[in-house]
């Protein structure tokens, strides 16, 4: 038996596939399963499990429900700005944009070119607009 961060888990040893098979105790609803070679690697699952756990239930608490189109998230990943991808997303011209932030046409169009960087209160004028986090607006890291 294991104890982790308030949970506890429990594990067998299955002669059948020679591994040990283990469970998180205690979930009211959720069932949360690890399994390893050796008690050294059951004990380490169990914890990373624990782990995946509570940041998946915390990524639940927090989930606003909004959903994007495969097409939204493979503009973002191929380097796309941010900007341009959520206006565009939300059916937003730069006109409207520009009404609804107060941020002139041509400097949208200066940062969804990536000539003009934006300050903090743009950030947040253009994050409230298009109902996004702020760190939503910075693009995504290409490797």
């Amino acid at each position: 038996m294991f104890e982790y961060r308030g949970y506890i888990g429990t594990y067998k040893f299955y002669e059948d596939d020679g591994m040990y098979h283990g469970e998180v105790k205690g979930l009211a609803k959720d069932v949360v399963h690890f399994s390893g070679v050796s008690e050294v690697e059951i004990e380490k699952e169990f914890r990373e499990s624990v782990d995946d756990y509570l940041a998946l239930k915390e990524a639940m608490e927090n989930d606003d429900g909004t959903r994007y189109p495969i097409e939204t998230v493979e503009r973002l990943m191929s380097g796309e700005n941010p900007v341009s991808v959520y206006r565009d997303f939300h059916n937003f011209t730069v006109p409207k944009l520009s009404e609804a932030t107060g941020i002139s046409e041509n400097l949208i169009i200066n940062i969804e070119s990536g000539v003009a960087k934006m300050t903090e209160e743009q950030y947040t004028r253009i994050s409230f607009a298009l109902n996004v986090d702020p760190e939503d607006l910075i693009p995504w890291k290409q490797e």
